[in-house]
This record gives C-alpha cells, structure tokens and sequence, in this order.
C-alpha cells in the first residue's frame, strides 16, 4: 500500500459553487488549489463567446477540468453533453468527469469517442450509489473504453467505506 501510494501524483481541485461568481471561483481556486473542476450550469445559453473568452483569460492557462452537470440524462439528452464538451474545449479543459449510470454503457461509449476526437480524455467518477460507488466495478467500467479513467471523490468513496476508499486508490 506505501509504494503504491507514493508513487501516485495526487493534485487538489476545487469545484466552484453555483452560487457566486465563476470569475471570482476561478481566482480563488488559482490561490490555493492545483486546478478546477467547473460544472457548467445547465441553462447552456450563458455561456457566449464573450463568457467563454472571459473565462479563458481569467484561467490563463490555470488547469481546468470540465464536469458534465449531473442533472443531465445521458441518455436523454446526449446533444447537451456534446454541447457542454464543446464548451469545456473551448475554456480549455483537457478532462472531463460524467457519473456513470446503469444504463449509461452504450452511451459512454459514444460520448468517450466524441471526447477522443476532441482529444479530450473522459473521466468517470465514483457515485454514492449502486453499482459505480465500489472499485471493482469502476475498474471494469473504464476496462472496455480505450483512454477513460477516474475522478475519485473522496467524500463519496469515504462515505460508501473506509475499505471501498482504499479499494479505489489501490486500483
């Protein structure tokens, strides 16, 4: 377990509340994290040309990743997720996390080939509920997809159990 933990690049992220201003978030998190995690909201319209130049400069080449906002039916509305995609690439982002559902294996397959081709890499994170909150079952997840890998939300994994949380950093 020591090795394995040591040998792993651990960077701390911060995730913008809905609440206050994205601009001020982002200054905040360049303070005192080592990047961002920005969920956009899911009225999509906001994010104009002029938003999206005002959020690039004010990242500056701080690293951001893009999470796909989790009230979003992948299988409902794969359009928005393409959109939010597009937006992420445009800000900057070169990861983005989406939580896996049940029924999300077809789907993810589709949204990781948009990704690749937008050389973006696809995150899945860790959920608090069956079957995506256990390790075993991620790690066979991001098995049959070519370059996805994890978000691991360490409240979430600690809050399944202390064993599940050390399940998922070990693997």
């Amino acid at each position: 377990n020591y090795q394995a933990r040591t040998k792993m690049n651990i960077k701390y992220g911060f995730m913008p509340s809905f609440e206050m201003d994205l601009i001020s978030e982002i200054n905040f998190a360049k303070k005192y994290f080592d990047f961002i995690e920005i969920t956009l909201n899911l009225d999509l319209s906001e994010y104009t040309p002029k938003y999206i130049s005002k959020i690039k400069t004010a990242l500056n080449n701080f690293e951001v990743l893009g999470h796909i906002h989790w009230k979003i039916n992948p299988s409902k509305e794969l359009n928005k997720i393409y959109k939010s995609i597009r937006i992420f690439k445009k800000i900057g982002a070169k990861k983005i996390t989406i939580h896996p559902h049940q029924t999300i294996q077809k789907v993810l397959s589709e949204i990781n080939d948009f990704c690749n081709k937008n050389k973006i890499q696809l995150l899945v994170e860790n959920v608090s509920s069956e079957p995506f909150n256990k390790a075993t079952n991620l790690a066979e997840l991001i098995k049959h997809f070519q370059k996805i890998g994890i978000t691991l939300d360490i409240g979430r994994a600690n809050k399944n159990s202390k064993k599940e949380l050390n399940n998922l950093l070990i693997n």
